[in-house]
């Protein structure tokens, strides 16, 4: 049974004015009070009947959550009634989605302020037993004249099993245990799979994922966080990224430890603020600005008793110092280069005054089993050559790029390969940077193609091992 709708109808004690949103399970509708006027709410309407027992679920679940500023309350239920409806607190504003459409992407501070709220909202629900398994741009609502945000939508949220014995009474349709409910793009590992037992910390790994959107626009792929997308993002949302973003075990325990460490970064953010205003009321000198210093330069150079010969005085403002310039595609095309021809001319000295490899490099099996799998009766020097040739290239790089910084070719150009925050990659990152560099072809000049696209101007292995390269003295 579906139901048609049109303004002015009347569903239960709420007169329909207009229609904000419609989706695959229902429409949301604001609608005023048949008695008092002043009384607005939205009206959650399913499309069929059938629908009943979810609306039914949704509005009790919220209801047990009232009283929590952060999530959207419940006004009334009536999921018996043709049609049935949820009527909830009308938010006037706008959803998270809405947002990032329009602005494509917020500011880290931004970001971590809604991000305490919908921690905080989470947080709430989990204590009471309820987990979302919904989280996601779509049912966090904020207010457009405060800002202030809300958590929305628990319809297909799961209770805990103490919690489930608490309303069995009153919800008597429960979904189904064990059944796959959520959005694909923020589901956690964990909820995909049917019969698996989920609890708050699938909401955590929903969470990470609105927090790399909100930040950068995109979701997230492969091992990036937010700062290999944004420049300048604290450190410390990146570590609560992949605290988030990650398997099961490696997961916050909480939605509280998660917004005690996103609360850190907030307050740190807010420290500046502080800063200046004890400085204020300690009533210190206040720093020079370009305005100021004009103004005293023009004073100085009207002053009458400036002694004869002495010359006017010139303006000079100390600028910050920029960091180092991170290096294009030519620089570090050419470093590469560098590095094959150094690589190979070391090779052939070697060569030359060890005599044949197969002589002097016990232990390199490799290459006669190579030959041996080919089934050809190749030159054994030349089969141990290449096989020596890149393992000890494999090496040069990785040593070079992991715990010196460069490598000679990088060296010889001017450039260093660095971690975000300026400190050295180390080995281990230089090994993975390694294998990142032959599975995206960057010998090819393929892995390279990303440095064009990229705001930082990363390639593939820059952004898979977390590093950047730089210019030495820039």
């Amino acid at each position: 049974m579906s139901f048609e709708l049109d303004t002015n109808d009347r569903v239960g004690e709420w007169i329909l004015e207009e229609r904000i949103g419609r989706g695959g399970f229902g429409e949301v509708w604001r609608a005023r009070h048949h008695v008092l006027p002043d009384r607005l709410v939205a009206v959650k309407i399913p499309h069929e009947g059938s629908s009943r027992d979810r609306l039914r679920r949704e509005g009790l679940i919220q209801d047990k959550l009232k009283g929590d500023a952060r999530i959207v309350q419940t006004i009334g239920l009536d999921p018996d009634h043709d049609p049935p409806y949820l009527a909830v607190e009308l938010i006037d504003g706008e959803t998270l989605r809405d947002r990032l459409r329009r602005e494509e992407r917020l500011s880290p501070d931004e970001a971590v302020r809604i991000g305490c709220e919908v921690l905080g909202a989470l947080a709430a629900a989990h204590a009471v037993g309820v987990t979302h398994r919904d989280v996601k741009p779509e049912n966090v609502l904020i207010e457009k004249a405060t800002g202030s945000v809300k958590v929305a939508d628990f319809g297909l949220g799961q209770l805990s099993e103490p919690t489930k014995e608490a309303l069995e009474a009153s919800l008597s349709h429960l979904s189904r245990e064990g059944s796959i409910a959520g959005t694909l793009a923020y589901m956690a590992p964990e909820q995909r799979e049917v019969g698996r037992k989920i609890d708050g910390r699938a909401d955590l790994y929903a969470f990470g994922i609105v927090l790399f959107e909100m930040i950068t626009g995109t979701q997230p792929v492969g091992g990036e966080v937010p700062g290999d997308h944004v420049a300048g993002v604290d450190t410390r949302i990146d570590d609560l990224f992949r605290k988030c973003y990650t398997r099961l075990q490696r997961r916050y325990g909480s939605a509280d430890e998660a917004l005690a460490d996103l609360l850190t970064v907030r307050d740190v953010a807010l420290a500046p603020v502080k800063r200046v205003t004890k400085a204020i009321t300690r009533k210190r000198p206040r720093p020079k600005t370009v305005a100021g210093e004009a103004a005293k330069l023009a004073a100085a150079r009207a002053s009458p008793t400036r002694p004869a010969g002495e010359s006017a005085p010139s303006l000079e403002i100390a600028r910050p110092k920029a960091g180092p310039a991170v290096a294009g595609v030519f620089e570090r095309g050419f470093a590469t280069f560098l590095d094959v021809c150094l690589f190979v001319f070391g090779l052939m000295v070697l060569r030359s005054l060890t005599g044949p490899l197969s002589d002097h490099a016990p232990g390199f099996a490799a290459g006669r089993a190579l030959a041996w799998l080919l089934g050809r009766e190749l030159p054994l020097d030349r089969a141990l050559l290449l096989v020596d040739a890149l393992g000890l290239g494999f090496l040069w790089t990785s040593i070079g790029n992991g715990l010196l910084g460069f490598t000679p070719g990088k060296l010889l150009v001017g450039l260093r390969v660095r971690r975000l925050d300026g400190r050295r990659i180390g080995l281990l990152a230089g090994l993975w940077r390694s294998v990142c560099y032959v599975v995206s072809a960057a010998p090819l000049g393929i892995g390279f193609l990303s440095i064009a696209l990229h705001p930082q101007r990363r390639a593939f292995h820059d952004m898979m091992s977390g590093s950047v390269v730089v210019w030495r003295d820039r």
